[in-house]
């Protein structure tokens, strides 16, 4: 008889979630109530409510979600380019958790496109003292120290992300605009090369390398990356110049 009412049992419970499925629709997934998931206005209404409401998915907001909140916030006004609101939220992000990493490069990357270059620096240093391997801090302070000019911090920044992620094209094509402007073309013929392989039909790769190779009195190569880069973009006019330069080495040398 046991054996039976617990069979029953079972059978109503099963019939009230079928039916109630069946009445209400499914349950709502726990993403739902994350804003990290959304974009637009719709990320803004439902940041919101997890910031009035102190809840993620139904549970008391911990110090972490509360700022990577804040900085979903700060990263939809990055992409409207609304870099004050987007540094004021990040802020709060880390005002609340100062350690959260993804908040302290985003933090740099507002600053850095209101040409704040030492904030930014100093955000993307914060988020490397926390997370020395973070790959992407190290090329966004490197590039910051090569716009200003100390290319050994740059090189540094990029070879560490580059011991990092091997594959990472930006880096590689980071480090070999240093190698040009510190007249080291064979390392920046080399970072070329190495960018190709990961974008084998990028004219502006090709025509850098031509420039390397045109500085190290390698005409022919340089010719020769000049013509594919042309191959991939005919109308590129500094390419074309370029490619008539190279020419007029070459025909000078069989002079």
């Amino acid at each position: 008889m046991k054996d039976w009412c617990v069979v029953m049992r079972i059978f109503q419970i099963c019939l009230f979630v079928l039916t109630s499925t069946f009445l209400f629709g499914m349950p709502a997934k726990a993403q739902d109530e994350d804003c990290s998931n959304k974009t637009g206005d719709a990320l803004f209404k439902a940041c919101a409510k997890i910031l009035k409401t102190k809840l993620y998915q139904d549970k008391p907001l911990t110090d972490l979600q509360h700022s990577i909140t804040y900085d979903n916030i700060g990263q939809e006004y990055m992409r409207r380019e609304k870099f004050d609101k987007a540094i004021e939220n990040f802020k709060n992000a880390l005002r609340i958790f100062p350690n959260y990493i993804k908040a302290n490069n985003n933090l740099g990357a507002a600053y850095s496109k209101l040409g704040q270059d030492d904030l930014a620096i100093s955000s993307y240093s914060k988020a490397l003292e926390i997370a020395p391997k973070y790959a992407l801090a190290l090329s966004n302070r490197g590039a910051l120290y090569s716009q200003k000019g100390d290319y050994d911090k740059a090189l540094k920044d990029f070879n560490k992300a580059l011991n990092i992620d091997p594959k990472s094209t930006y880096d590689y094509l980071q480090r070999a605009a240093v190698y040009l402007k510190i007249k080291d073309f064979k390392k920046a013929v080399a970072d070329y090369s190495a960018a190709l392989k990961q974008k084998p039909k990028s004219s502006d790769i090709y025509n850098d390398r031509g420039v390397a190779h045109y500085y190290l009195k390698q005409y022919k190569n340089a010719f020769s990356d000049f013509s594919e880069a042309l191959k991939i973009n005919p109308d590129d006019e500094p390419t074309q110049n370029n490619m008539k330069a190279a020419l007029k080495k070459l025909q000078g040398k069989n002079k």
